[in-house]
């Protein structure tokens, strides 16, 4: 009897803490050196600077077909205030582009998850008249050798910016 009621409570709690591993988030990938403008890009306000984000998307890329049938468009993400942890501009899900963020000069996190529920958190330096742009879609390619010193990889090796000037 003693046995059976042991084997009733381990089954029970298997059964709880199963759920709970189908709930599990990926690693969460950090991309520490800052991502800064790519050469040469300026915006038309010099006093700010801005950003784009590249989201991956859960889209039907095909243009025969609504969005509304096949997901939600691009994954939103937040911009943090490193210092103190305020979301500063939140973008939700669903844009078909991505937005242009007009961002004072200085360091800021991007937080982001992907298709595969992984949360990616990179750091971004806004320069005035400057546009940075974080490519976490896996959609970009690197295509310019002598810029490659100053290209920023993922740890999957995928493009994802410009490194930040030391300055």
């Amino acid at each position: 009897m003693n046995q059976t009621r042991s084997i009733c409570i381990a089954i029970a709690a298997f059964s709880l803490a199963l759920p709970l591993v189908g709930c599990a988030r990926p690693a969460t990938i950090v991309i520490a050196e800052p991502i800064g403008p790519a050469p040469g890009t300026s915006v038309l306000d010099a006093r700010q600077g801005s950003l784009i984000v590249f989201t991956e998307s859960d889209a039907n890329p095909s243009p025969s077909q609504s969005l509304q049938e096949h997901g939600k468009g691009r994954l939103g993400f937040a911009v943090i205030d490193p210092k103190t942890g305020t979301v500063l501009v939140e973008v939700a899900d669903g844009e078909a582009e991505p937005p242009t963020v007009k961002l004072s000069a200085g360091q800021y996190r991007v937080r982001a998850e992907s298709l595969s529920r992984a949360l990616i958190e990179a750091t971004v330096r806004i320069e005035p008249g400057k546009t940075t742009e974080l490519y976490l879609d896996g959609n970009h390619t690197f295509d310019e050798p002598k810029l490659r010193a100053n290209a920023q990889f993922a740890p999957d090796g995928s493009f994802i910016g410009w490194r930040a000037s030391s300055s």
